[in-house]
């Protein structure tokens, strides 16, 4: 499980809710009422589910093109995780995202989120022949905390709702080269439909969003990028990912990693944040970011990672019986760090 594959989910997780006050504001219409799908509980809406809920099994995504653009110097290895059934590692996840929104060009007042901090639990259940890993992975703890800019009432309600995702639990496989074969999520108990939305979005993240190593064997200065298309926060998003290895000793290996993202278009999306009615599109979106990550090839987590993201999007939102659209530009940044032992 490398540092991609959960944090740029919750990112734009987080993201999403601190969006939400902003949407409801300036849509002047009731804010959405969760629903149920019916195929999976007959609970009437607005009333918390009391028994766990299953997500489907990820399907496996196109995997990520590697592209191999120098070897490095000598001497060169393949780069291959080969942790043991049985370990266990725990890593501290911290999330933190500063937004400025402004809508028909009009700036709103910029607010600092408080950081989410994330504490994680993986065991290796089996490694096959071919060097996939199966492992297993829990949320002991999720909560914010740190400086921010939002009244109590915001962050109370914010803590409520991220609150609900410690217990959230999941398997997943892995190939020897780092990409996620196949991924699965159980819900804690107490997820409305409203809430789920959003982890599902994350689950598309988890599946997608990985860090694929070169097949042939490199050596220290070794380049490779990464390209794909993914699915973050609902959006399809074309993905590019530039790494280079600077260290590589005992089995940790140091990289460094330049990230491009771009949402090839417009497109329309159904936000579970969005009041009802409301029509939101992206009508651009780019992103761009840096980091290093140290990996120890023995282990599933990074022992240690640091990636900051900003991203520039221009959207636009209809609000419910209006045909005048409402335009917003957004610009996020993220810090996300990872300490595992």
């Amino acid at each position: 499980m490398k540092k991609s594959i959960i944090i740029t989910g919750i990112a734009f997780f987080i993201a999403g809710m601190g969006i939400k006050p902003f949407i409801i504001a300036n849509a002047k219409t009731p804010a959405v009422k969760p629903t149920i799908n019916k195929q999976q509980s007959n609970t009437p809406v607005n009333t918390p589910v009391n028994t766990p809920v299953n997500t489907p099994k990820i399907t496996p995504a196109a995997k990520a093109k590697v592209e191999l653009i120098s070897a490095g110097a000598e001497p060169r290895q393949e780069l291959r995780i080969k942790p043991v059934v049985g370990t266990r590692e725990l890593a501290d996840m911290k999330v933190n995202v500063d937004m400025v929104i402004s809508f028909e060009g009009k700036p709103s007042p910029a607010f600092k989120m408080p950081a989410t901090i994330m504490k994680t639990d993986v065991v290796v259940t089996k490694v096959e022949p071919n060097g996939d890993v199966h492992y297993e992975f829990s949320y002991k703890d999720v909560d914010v905390q740190g400086d921010t800019s939002l009244p109590p009432a915001a962050i109370s309600k914010m803590r409520g709702e991220i609150k609900k995702l410690t217990g959230m639990k999941g398997t997943a496989v892995v190939d020897s080269r780092g990409q996620t074969k196949q991924a699965n999520l159980t819900l804690p108990q107490g997820i409305d439909n409203s809430l789920k939305q959003y982890i599902d979005q994350f689950s598309n993240s988890m599946q997608q969003l990985s860090t694929p190593f070169p097949l042939e064997a490199v050596g220290v200065g070794a380049k490779w990028r990464t390209t794909e298309s993914v699915n973050v926060s609902g959006m399809t998003v074309n993905q590019s990912a530039l790494y280079e290895l600077v260290s590589m000793k005992d089995n940790l290996a140091t990289f460094n990693v330049t990230i491009e993202q771009q949402v090839p278009g417009q497109q329309k999306l159904n936000l579970p944040q969005a009041p009802a009615g409301v029509t939101m599109t992206v009508k651009s979106y780019d992103g761009k970011g840096q980091g290093q990550a140290q990996i120890n090839m023995n282990k599933l987590m990074p022992v240690s990672s640091n990636v900051s993201i900003s991203a520039n999007s221009l959207w636009g939102m209809t609000p419910a019986n209006s045909k005048k659209e409402i335009t917003m530009n957004q610009q996020m940044s993220i810090q996300m760090t990872i300490d595992s032992k």
